[in-house]
């Protein structure tokens, strides 16, 4: 099962690479890779707490529209890749000159290899927010958040600021409530929060960051490697 859909979703990254090659000259188009001591989603380890390689590639057209897809893979190191999560997203940026700028898109992510109460673990989601040069502050809405039939609403705000000419510091605070279906045993809502530094060496950005993390059931399952942590990641850029 877990073979025929990585070769499924190699074929869509492969359609994926051959449609952002043949963009036109005005869009922007980037590749990125990974390399993460572990991978967190809104405060949850999907990686269970092991090391992560995500590869992403991206579309910036600078007419508004975008495009996103990524592949992440983890596992302990002894045993090899046990998990991945494939993401995709795409949306619309309009820029307002001397003003935000409003976005809003669609995401969606799948896993293998990790799932939630036994159910496989996916989930789509609907997104607007605004971003100016130094914030950004998005509202997410999911009729099917991990489960069939529960629904939620994840609010959050990023920020970036330079201290010195070669590091930047970063803050990001989540903030998620279910609106529909069973209550969760660790209740309705959920927040989540991460600071880091950042600094670039070529084409290399190295972080180190705190992250919050989950300690019991919620709405990702079984907590695992949960609580605070500290991360560490070095991104290349193509």
């Amino acid at each position: 099962m877990i073979a025929a859909d990585l070769r499924g979703r190699s074929r869509f990254l492969l359609g994926v690479i051959l449609i952002l090659s043949a963009a036109p000259a005005y869009a922007e188009i980037g590749a990125s890779l990974t390399l993460a001591s572990q991978d967190r989603f809104r405060g949850y380890s999907v990686s269970d707490g092991y090391p992560a390689a995500t590869l992403s590639l991206s579309y910036d057209d600078a007419g508004g529209p975008y495009f996103e897809a990524s592949v992440m893979a983890a596992g302990k190191p002894s045993e090899g890749v046990e998990r991945y999560r494939f993401e995709e997203n795409a949306g619309y940026a309009l820029r307002i000159a001397n003003g935000p700028t409003i976005d809003a898109g669609i995401a969606h992510a799948d896993y293998s290899g990790y799932r939630i109460y036994g159910q496989t673990a996916v989930f789509t989601e609907i997104y607007a927010g605004l971003i100016t040069k130094h914030l950004s502050a998005h509202i997410h809405y999911s009729p099917n958040y991990f489960q069939r039939g529960v629904a939620a609403l994840y609010s959050d705000v990023d920020g970036a600021v330079p201290l010195t000419p070669r590091i930047r510091l970063s803050a990001h605070y989540g903030f998620l409530v279910q609106t529909q279906g069973s209550h969760e045993a660790a209740g309705r809502t959920a927040r989540d929060w991460r600071i880091g530094a950042a600094t670039d060496l070529r084409n290399l950005t190295f972080e180190l960051a705190v992250a919050s993390g989950a300690k019991k059931r919620s709405f990702y399952g079984d907590a695992k490697d949960g609580g605070s942590a500290l991360l560490v990641s070095v991104t290349a850029a193509f």
